[in-house]
């Protein structure tokens, strides 16, 4: 009867540590690194509810079964075990255990319960040419809103910050800046994604520069939920209302009536932005030529804009163009609709001066497409996230095929984005400048060049 209750205490006291270790590292890691909160969770809250169980075990078993333990303070501090002969020790070991778990939920809720932000007042501006400039206002306070313009001439300049917006300015085309399953999702009415968008416009990271920046925008599947690929349907009933109005309205005219994607033109730089999510076919359907992820009326204006624009082109594109990206959500990218890919590269290259942006798997990664005879190439920049996490340990990013050639990959930084400067001045020669930014750090950059066909 003795051996069993020794055996039963020293099982006891394992089990404290262990989930006292799981939990310490488990909580660090979703806060710090990958704020999942359907993996991570069920582990947090777990071990939790296994060490008090095992600490009140412990605090009323009998002294005799901890006489041989180690009585190190520092190990009761690191490994969160009870030690009724350093009190001390053993408050401050718990205390730190019920701050890790405090930390989880704080960092779950209180995002949710305490900033909906109803009452956020902002502007921003979108979309701006020679002749018009599209400018985003929330006030819901203000029964009416009044925007003043003033043309900018000489005899009105003065000190102070002036945003000028000109055909040389700067902007950013992002997707997936809202995640509601991040850490986790709260329900999927319209009002979740208001109160999403809410919370973006109303953080301190909105910084004043980025105020400064026309931003245009596309969505993917966060803007939805993770992995979206059911068209118009369910969710994105309620998802895209709250999208078209923070998002969609600075964006340029759509390219026709009741579609998302849009081209425009900077410069003469020609883009084209892609719906990647309202039209596809369901991702486990065998890759074909009836399987889609752009749908048959996107796709004939995409080739026919390719076709016909005779400058620089850039083709934007929420998911990855390259299949380099491996593993199981390799299929949610451009790799999972590899036959409609190639109709697009083949018309690329027998086109001139195509570069791809794209974004959505938090990492960075440049890779050229190479036409068959050599004489045309095509290149992508996938960048991401402006400000989220990046997987610290998994790597799938690899090149297996002569087809998708990698010139750089780059996974680690919370914060990557990229800087683009086209250059059209050379007659025979389009030019492309790159520079890969990670936490405010210029990381690498590159130059693309193709000739131009007299």
């Amino acid at each position: 009867m003795e051996n069993l209750s020794t055996l039963l205490s020293s099982a006891t006291y394992a089990a404290s540590i262990i989930s006292s270790c799981v939990l310490r590292l488990t909580v660090v890691y979703f806060v710090r690194w990958l704020p999942l909160g359907p993996r991570f969770l069920p582990i947090i809250n777990t071990s939790a509810v296994v060490y008090l169980s095992t600490l009140i075990i412990q605090v009323f078993e009998p002294r005799r079964s901890v006489t041989d333990r180690s009585k190190s303070r520092l190990a009761t501090l690191l490994l969160g075990r009870y030690e009724p002969r350093s009190p001390i020790s053993t408050f401050l070991t718990v205390l730190i255990n019920i701050l890790c778990l405090s930390v989880s939920v704080d960092f779950v809720y209180r995002g949710h319960v305490f900033y909906q932000s109803e009452q956020v007042t902002f502007s921003r501006v979108g979309y701006v040419d020679s002749t018009t400039a599209r400018v985003v206002v929330r006030a819901p306070s203000a029964p009416t809103v009044q925007i003043e313009y003033r043309e900018e001439v000489a005899s009105l300049w003065h000190q102070g910050s002036v945003i000028s917006v000109n055909e040389s300015s700067e902007f950013l085309v992002v997707n997936g800046i809202v995640k509601l399953s991040l850490p986790v999702r709260f329900g999927f009415d319209v009002s979740e994604y208001q109160t999403a968008y809410r919370k973006v416009y109303s953080s301190p990271s909105w910084s004043e520069e980025l105020k400064a920046l026309p931003w245009l925008h596309t969505y993917d599947d966060h803007e939805i939920t993770n992995d979206w690929a059911s068209n118009d349907t369910g969710l994105y009933l309620a998802a895209i209302p709250p999208w078209k109005s923070y998002q969609q309205s600075g964006n340029p005219t759509a390219f026709r009536e009741g579609v998302n994607y849009y081209s425009f033109m900077k410069g003469d730089v020609s883009f084209f932005v892609l719906d990647t999510r309202r039209y596809r076919s369901e991702e486990l359907m065998e890759d074909g030529v009836f399987k889609t992820m752009l749908g048959v009326e996107q796709l004939a204006d995409v080739l026919h804009w390719l076709e016909t624009e005779k400058g620089l082109k850039v083709l934007v594109s929420s998911v990855p163009f390259t299949r380099n990206w491996r593993g199981p959500e390799s299929i949610d990218n451009w790799a999972g609709y590899l036959v409609e890919r190639q109709m697009i590269l083949e018309k690329m290259w027998k086109t001139e001066g195509v570069v791809v942006i794209s974004g959505d798997r938090h990492e960075h990664a440049t890779t050229k497409f190479q036409a068959p005879d050599g004489k045309s190439n095509v290149v992508e920049f996938s960048t991401s996230p402006l400000s989220q996490f990046y997987q610290p340990f998994d790597r799938q990013y690899r090149q297996d095929e002569e087809t998708d050639v990698m010139i750089k990959y780059h996974p680690f930084g919370v914060s990557k984005f990229g800087v683009f400067n086209f250059d059209t001045s050379n007659a025979t020669q389009w030019k492309v400048e790159f520079e890969l930014v990670v936490d405010g750090v210029k990381e690498w950059e590159y130059v693309w060049t193709a000739e131009r066909r007299v």
